[in-house]
C-alpha cells in the first residue's frame, strides 16, 4: 500500500517531524492545515486540577485556577508506511517556521481576563520497523505577534483571546532520518498548562484550536487548484493560512480525593472531543464517535442532518449499524472513563481518480435543553484506487540566476523535473510570472510557449528516475521597478500525483532596480575681468 498512504495517519505519525510528505497532492500551505485536522485533534484527554512536576510526577495544584491538559496522540498503522529520502529531506527543509499552533482560550467564571498558557510541550514516540523508537520532545514557545495574525483570520469573541505556539528551537530536525525509513505506529501528547487567574478552573469551558502556516503562494494561482484536494476548508488573511477551528471542552475529573469544581453544562462528540478523519478509496466510509454530557439527568439528543461540503451522503447509525435520528445518553464520565464509542456515521464516497477531501459538520442537540449541544468537524479523504487509476510521482525544483537585477537585464530561472516513478511519465509545467507588466522578451527552450504572463512547457517521455532541466530566460521591461515573482506548477499528464507536495516550486522573488542614469554633464566656467 506504498502508493495509497492514508494521509491522516501519516500526519498523525509525523507531526513536526514526519508530517506526511506523502501529502496527497497538497501544497506546503495545505500540509499544515490538514495537519491540524488529523494530528492536533484537540482531544479533551483527562483534565485534572493539578500542576506538573516534570510531567512524570503530578500532584494536586496549590495554585488556584491552574489546569494541566494533555491531548493524546495514539496511532497504529494498518500496515508499515515507508517514507523515501526525498520526503524526509523535504520535511527538514519545510518544517522550520511553517507550523503555528493556535489556541483560543476563554475567560473563566469570576475571572477578569482570558486564561494564559504558561508552558507547552509536544512529545512523540515513533516506532520504526525493526524495533527502534524515535523519542522527540519539542518545547513550544508563545508568540504574541503570531497570535495577533491568527486573530485577524478568526476574530475572537469578547472575553477570549488567541495564543500562538511554535517550536522553541529546531533541535528535533536532527532526529529525522536522512535515509528512507519505515514506520509502524506513533504515540505521544500535546501538553499545556492553563492559568485562569483565579479560583475557577473553567470546568465545562470550550477552547478552540487551529494550525496555521505563512501563506507562500499568490492568490491568483488558479492552476494550483488542479493539485489540491476538493473540499479542504482553510482561510487566508494577511499572509497567514489557517485550518478550520476545532473545539475542545474542559472536563475535569477529581484526583487525590479532591473533587473537581462544579462544571458548566456541556456536551461533546467523540471520545476525546476532537475531529475524526477517514481516508479510503472504497465506496463507503465509517467513523465512530462518543456523544457525552455532564448534566446530572439523562438526555435525549436529536442527531441533526449531517452537512457535507461536497454534497456526499452520510447517515447516523448506532453501533449495530442501524439508522437512527435520536440517541439517549446518561451522564457521562469525562475521558478516560468515558471512551467507549456510542455513535457511528456511514458515508457513501464517489469513486474518483483524483484526491478529494470532504469536510462534514455534525451536531447533536438535547431535546429538553436545546442550548446543550455538541458539535464537531470531520474530514473524509477519497483517494484514487490504484487498481483502476493511474498514479504518478514527479518532483519539481527551481533556482534563479540573480536575486537583484536592473530593469532591462535578463534573469534565468532553471527548473528541474524528476520522475520518481518506475514508468515513463509526461507532465505539463506552468511557470507564472507576476506582474505581467514586468515582462519583456523571453528566451525559451523547445516545447515551451508564452501565454500571457505564463510559460507553459510540455515535459515528454521522462524515463524512470530521469531528470530534465529547463532554462527560462526572462528580460525585465525597461520601465519596470519593484518585485518580480515567479512560481512553477508541475501537473502529471496522466493520473494523479499522491506526493504532490513537491509539484510546486517557489515563489522566487527578484528585486528590479532602476538602471543607472547618464553621467553628469560639466560645463566650462569662463571668468571675464
Amino acid at each position: 500500500m506504498t502508493r495509497r498512504q492514508r494521509l491522516c495517519l501519516w500526519f498523525l505519525q509525523l507531526l513536526l517531524l514526519f508530517t506526511t510528505v506523502a501529502a496527497a497532492s497538497l501544497t506546503p500551505d495545505q500540509l499544515a492545515c490538514l495537519f491540524c485536522l488529523c494530528l492536533l485533534e484537540c482531544r479533551t484527554g483527562s483534565d485534572h486540577p493539578k500542576t506538573a512536576q516534570g510531567l512524570a510526577a503530578t500532584s494536586i495544584s496549590t495554585a488556584p485556577g491552574v489546569v494541566d491538559r494533555w491531548h493524546d496522540i495514539d496511532v497504529t498503522l494498518p500496515e508499515p508506511q515507508r517514507l523515501e529520502a526525498k520526503d524526509l529531506a523535504f520535511l527538514r527543509g519545510w518544517l522550520p517556521g511553517n507550523v503555528i499552533v493556535g489556541l483560543k482560550v476563554p475567560t473563566a467564571p469570576g475571572a477578569s481576563a482570558p486564561g494564559t498558557v504558561l508552558e507547552s510541550e509536544l512529545r512523540l514516540w515513533l516506532q520504526r520497523q525493526g524495533g527502534s523508537t524515535i523519542d522527540m520532545e519539542i518545547s513550544l514557545t508563545s508568540r504574541d505577534d503570531l497570535a495577533q495574525q491568527i486573530a485577524a483570520v478568526f476574530p475572537p469573541e469578547p472575553g477570549s483571546r488567541w495564543q500562538a505556539f511554535v517550536p522553541a528551537n529546531n533541535n528535533y530536525l536532527g532526529l529525522i532520518p536522512t535515509q528512507a525509513a519505515t514506520f509502524l505506529s506513533s504515540s505521544g501528547y500535546w501538553y499545556y498548562k492553563l492559568d485562569f487567574h483565579g479560583a475557577s478552573l473553567c470546568n465545562g469551558c470550550q477552547l478552540e484550536c487551529t494550525v496555521c502556516t505563512p501563506s507562500r503562494f499568490p492568490p491568483d494561482l488558479r492552476l494550483a487548484a488542479k493539485l489540491l484536494p476538493n473540499g479542504l476548508r482553510i482561510r487566508t488573511v494577511g499572509g497567514l493560512t489557517c485550518a478550520e477551528l476545532l473545539p475542545t471542552t474542559i472536563h475535569l475529573s477529581p484526583e487525590g480525593g479532591q473533587p473537581a469544581p462544579a462544571p458548566q453544562p456541556a456536551a461533546w462528540l467523540s471520545a476525546w472531543g476532537g475531529p475524526a478523519f477517514a481516508s479510503t478509496h472504497d465506496p463507503t466510509v465509517q467513523l465512530d464517535y462518543t456523544l457525552g454530557h455532564n448534566v446530572p439527568t439523562r438526555q435525549t439528543f436529536q442527531l441533526e442532518p449531517i452537512q457535507s461540503d461536497l454534497g456526499w451522503l452520510y447517515q447516523w447509525r448506532n453501533m449495530s449499524g442501524q439508522p437512527i435520528t435520536q440517541i439517549t445518553i446518561d451522564t457521562t464520565l469525562p475521558p478516560p472513563a468515558g471512551w467507549d464509542s456510542n455513535l457511528r456515521i456511514v458515508g457513501t464516497i464517489p469513486v474518483t481518480c483524483q484526491v478529494a477531501l470532504d469536510t462534514i459538520h455534525i451536531t447533536a442537540t438535547s431535546l429538553t435543553s436545546p442550548t446543550l449541544q455538541a458539535t464537531n468537524v470531520s474530514v473524509i479523504q477519497a483517494l484514487p484506487d490504484p487498481t483502476r487509476c493511474t498514479t504518478a510521482d514527479l518532483g519539481l525544483s527551481k533556482v534563479v540566476s540573480r536575486s537583484v537585477i536592473t530593469a532591462g537585464q535578463t534573469v534565468t530561472f532553471t527548473l528541474t523535473v524528476t520522475n520518481y516513478e518506475t514508468t515513463t511519465q509526461n507532465g505539463i509545467l506552468t511557470d507564472i510570472l507576476s506582474p505581467a507588466s514586468a515582462l519583456g522578451a523571453l528566451n525559451l527552450p523547445p516545447d515551451c510557449v508564452r501565454v500571457g504572463n505564463e510559460i507553459v512547457c510540455q515535459v515528454r517521455a521522462l524515463p524512470p528516475g530521469g531528470r530534465r532541466t529547463l532554462a527560462l530566460g526572462v528580460q525585465v521591461a525597461q520601465n519596470f521597478r519593484g518585485t518580480l515573482s515567479n512560481v512553477a506548477i508541475l501537473i502529471p499528464a496522466q493520473g494523479v500525483d499522491l506526493r504532490g507536495y513537491d509539484n510546486i516550486a517557489g515563489p522566487l522573488t527578484i528585486t528590479v532596480t532602476a538602471p543607472p542614469g547618464p553621467p553628469p554633464l560639466f560645463l566650462p566656467l569662463i571668468l571675464r575681468s
